[in-house]
Parts: C-alpha cells; structure tokens; sequence
C-alpha cells in the first residue's frame, strides 16, 4: 500500500517554527490535529483504494441481454458449471479447469493437468457478474443452438458456462480475458487458474513481443 504526504512537510515545518517562535500551546495543538485528520483521509484512500485492486473489475455495465441471462444463471446456481477448455495439439499437455458447485465425481487423478475444483456458490455469483460485464454473456452462444457454434480454434481455448459458450482463440486477447476471470476467483480455483496461466507463460511472451494483442 502506497501514501503519499503532499501536504506534511511544509506542515510540518510549519509547526516546528511555530513552537520554536513560542506560539500559543492551543495553536499548535489545532494544527497537529489537523495533520492527523489529514493522514488518516489518506491511510483511509489508500486502503480502499488497494481493496479496489483486489475485487474482480468487470469492464462495463452489463448490458440487457447479458443481465438477463446473469439473472437466470443465479436462479439454478446450485448447477452452476464452468469449463475452460483447451482443444488442439499440444507437445507438454496444456490446463483444463472446471468448476462446480454441486459435488461431482472425480476425475482421473493421474492427470494433473485436469484440474476441478468445487464452489461456493457465492463465489459462482461473483463469476456470473464477472462475466456479464466483462462481455461473456452478452457474446456467448447457448448451447442449445449447436448447430451455429462454429468449431474450436485449434489450437485455443474455449470457455463453456452452463449453457453458454464461447471460443476464447489463441493469442493475447484470450490470455487477457483468461487474467480477468482470475480476479474473479479464489482458493483452489484461483490456484488453478494460476497452474493454467503459468503453462502460457513463454506465449504471453512471444505474443506480447510480436503484437499478437493487436489479433
């Protein structure tokens, strides 16, 4: 957490010459008040403003189509699923995650590359807003119109939440997205999504220095 004192120094020099010119007891008392007053507005900023920091920023107001498609999420959020899935070849395997609420059965635990987490699900309710700001559900495809979906990019990553869907791609526009559903996330999920991220690392790289962001 960073403060910054713009206004202490000269106040402070203030004071001292104040006393050191025998200036009335009360005076000083008022102004060193104030210099507390002053560094708690600004103990007080700093701290929010580091919680800010911290809290999933979705990237706009949710937009109609996508509020209501949050709204209805929340209503069946014991069913609450998330998959992040990646589709393609890969010469060391790359992360899959999913995520749920509801307790389901485990997965084959010699994968370690396969990572479920369960939920609560007030952190699914977290997820949901995440996505709807950030643009997820207002562009997602539902699954029940399979027959639109085009095919994964190869190789990719493609995002599936309950019945929505979409094709994240394969450059540094998905690992952006990818960064700010981690915001979204903590505990085991979080740590996964951190395995995940950390098997891209060499393409955030490559992508950066090339300008893939600009894909």
């Amino acid at each position: 957490m960073k403060i910054h004192f713009p206004v202490f120094p000269p106040a402070i020099a203030i004071a001292a010459r104040a006393i050191s010119t025998g200036a009335p007891f009360k005076g000083v008392f008022i102004l060193l008040l104030f210099l507390a007053a002053t560094l708690g507005v600004h103990l007080d900023s700093a701290a929010s403003a580091d919680q800010n920091a911290n809290e999933p920023q979705p990237s706009s107001k949710p937009s109609e189509r996508a509020a209501e498609r949050a709204m209805k999420m929340k209503a069946d959020i014991k069913n609450f699923t998330l998959d992040l899935l990646y589709s393609g070849d890969q010469d060391k395997p790359f992360y899959r995650l999913q995520l749920t609420v509801a307790p389901t059965a485990a997965r084959d635990r010699s994968n370690p590359f396969d990572r479920q987490t369960q939920i609560t699900e007030d952190q699914a309710k977290r997820i949901i807003d995440f996505l709807a700001g950030e643009g997820f559900l207002d562009k997602a495809f539902s699954r029940h119109d399979f027959q639109f979906i085009p095919k994964a990019t190869q190789p990719g990553y493609s995002l599936r939440v309950m019945d929505y869907y979409s094709d994240l791609g394969w450059n540094l526009p998905m690992l952006k997205r990818l960064d700010g559903l981690r915001t979204a996330l903590e505990g085991d999920a979080a740590t996964n999504m951190d395995f995940l991220l950390g098997r891209l690392s060499g393409y955030r790289k490559q992508w950066t220095k090339d300008g893939a962001g600009k894909q």
